[in-house]
């Protein structure tokens, strides 16, 4: 009696052969699109440090900016001093209070650049630290007509050559033709919709009882196609408006950059020239103000002429502050655009 069954095995497998480039198009757009997700990725650290850079010139703006209000208030107290008669003492007063209520609100947004600039550090607003001068960006801390001298960069290159290192840096524009490049494989993809599949068949089976045992093996190859004709050719005009964006998008964001990097060269041109007119003007008005008040000392001017020299002390010096602010601006912007480093804060 047979009381159990024997041994039965079939094992078959099926592998795709060839399906005429559409599982490697497919691949391909993957690629093509994972590179250009990377390029967007280092594209929004590079705008995270120029931010940062952005933020520091603004602090040191804005200390310097406490610095020569703090002056100014020394300045219309002098004057306060030495002034002889009424209404010119109850003027200087009204002056000197005003030259008091600037350093407050100075002090003030002092502190606020201070916040912006550890937000764009991500710190901890505990956590404290001083900031530097830069070569680009200096001054006398006890604000006097001897002036530091600022470094006015010459730019390592010219106008073309800008153009085919921002050209060659852009995250941005590797972005658009990595994606460029995954359109095309879109389209290869949509047109091998029309080709079919070629599968490899295999197969083994083993059979066994008491009387007999045999086995055989199956070798077969198959062609398969599910093939919506409507709805590939629509697929391949998709693919084909897409490949053409792209195009257009790489020949616009060029342009656009190309105007980007002369702004940004033109930008350091003008505010080179207006740092050494403002320092120019700067050193003038210093000399003019302490003429003006030993001629008041002496009867020769009055003191509506002495007041007027201290304002016109004050705003050159907040003009060339404003204007060294303004050239590292200008240098940070042609950073941005070129994607390279020109001024380096971190050392």
């Amino acid at each position: 009696k047979k009381y159990r069954d024997l041994p039965y095995v079939n094992a078959m497998i099926s592998q795709l052969v060839y399906d005429f480039g559409k599982t490697n198009a497919n691949i391909r757009m993957e690629k093509f699109y994972k590179i250009a997700a990377e390029y967007e990725f280092m594209d929004e650290i590079c705008h995270t440090l120029f931010n940062i850079k952005q933020k520091y010139y603004d602090l040191l703006r804005i200390s310097s900016m406490v610095l020569i209000t703090k002056k100014n208030l020394e300045l219309a107290e002098e004057i306060k001093n030495i002034v002889k008669d009424e209404p010119d003492k109850t003027n200087s007063l009204y002056n000197l209070n005003n030259a008091k209520v600037m350093l407050i609100e100075k002090e003030k947004e002092f502190v606020n650049a201070k916040y912006d600039l550890s937000n764009a550090m991500y710190l901890d607003n505990k956590i404290d630290y001083k900031i530097n001068y830069t070569p680009t960006f200096i001054i006398n801390e006890d604000i006097t007509s001897n002036l530091k001298d600022t470094q006015q960069l010459a730019l390592p290159f010219d106008a073309i050559k800008a153009i085919d290192i921002a050209y060659e840096n852009s995250p941005d524009l590797k972005v658009i033709i990595n994606t460029k490049n995954a359109m095309q494989e879109a389209l290869k993809y949509a047109k091998k919709s029309y080709l079919p599949s070629i599968a490899l068949n295999a197969g083994y089976g083993y059979n066994r009882t008491y009387d007999t045992k045999n086995s055989n093996i199956l070798l077969n190859a198959d062609i398969s196609t599910d093939i919506n004709v409507k709805e590939i050719k629509h697929s391949i005009e998709l693919a084909n408006a897409q490949l053409n964006i792209a195009e257009n998008e790489i020949t616009l964001f060029k342009k656009n950059l190309y105007f980007e990097v002369q702004r940004a060269l033109n930008n350091v041109e003008k505010t080179s020239k207006e740092l050494q007119y403002s320092k120019d003007a700067l050193k003038i008005s210093d000399k003019t103000y302490n003429l003006v008040k030993d001629y008041y000392k002496t009867n020769v001017t009055d003191y509506t002429e002495l007041q007027q020299a201290r304002e016109d002390y004050t705003n050159s010096y907040i003009k060339y502050i404003n204007s060294m602010y303004e050239y590292n601006l200008a240098l940070i912007q042609t950073e941005t655009a070129l994607h390279l480093q020109i001024v380096d804060i971190q050392h």
